[in-house]
Parts: C-alpha cells; structure tokens; sequence
C-alpha cells in the first residue's frame, strides 16, 4: 500500500511479490557529483557538468558521449533537460549530434577554432 495525495493505493510489483521492486529499478542512479541548486536551471547544471567533462578531458574528441537515455538516468532528470543542456553544447561547438547515431565529442583542434580564446 502506498499513499498518495491522502489516498491509499494498492501498488503491486511487476513480479507480483515485492512492490518495492518498481520502485527500486526507478530510483537506481549511478551517483553524480551534481548537487542541485534550486535557483540554477538544471539544464545549465547539467551543461556544465558534461562541459567539464570534455574540457577536462575525460571524455576525448571522436568519442562517443553517452546517450540521452544514460544521461537522464545518472542525472535523474527528463529528456528534455537532457536535450537542452546538449544542445547549449551542440551551439558552443563542444559536440556534434547526428540523429540516430548518437553525439560525440569535436576534437580539440575543431573546438579551439570554434570557441573564442579568454
């Protein structure tokens, strides 16, 4: 049983034995090192965290990043939080997308002549 609203419902499990099961395969995230802040918009959160990433270089140029679905689960976030923080990234010129085949990083040579030198 499960309370939602001040009503009580009758949540069953898909294996019919354990209703937390459900619940447990929503809520397993690979853990992250973003700590929302309520007045930041998330997809700028997000953004930054992928944008890091790449500058770091944890993730190479000619990589394959992971797909919107990996991200909105280690992020917990909604698909379309995940599109436009990869679209910020897409307009800055850190990834290129092609549909279908997923995003992947630019290389660096492709990035320094993109971005504007500080």
């Amino acid at each position: 049983m499960a309370e939602c609203w001040g009503e009580v419902l009758d949540v069953k499990a898909l294996d019919g034995e354990n209703p937390h099961n459900v619940l447990r395969s929503i809520q397993m995230r690979k853990s992250t090192a973003v700590a929302y802040h309520p007045s930041v918009p998330r997809h700028l959160q997000i953004q930054r965290v992928l944008r890091e990433r790449i500058e770091s270089g944890e993730w190479d140029g000619g990589r394959p990043i992971p797909t919107e679905m990996e991200l909105l689960a280690e992020f917990g976030v909604s698909r379309t939080t995940v599109r436009e923080a990869l679209g910020v990234l897409s307009r800055d010129g850190l990834i290129a997308r092609h549909r279908g085949r997923g995003s992947f990083v630019k290389s660096s040579e492709v990035a320094a002549r993109i971005l504007p030198r500080a």
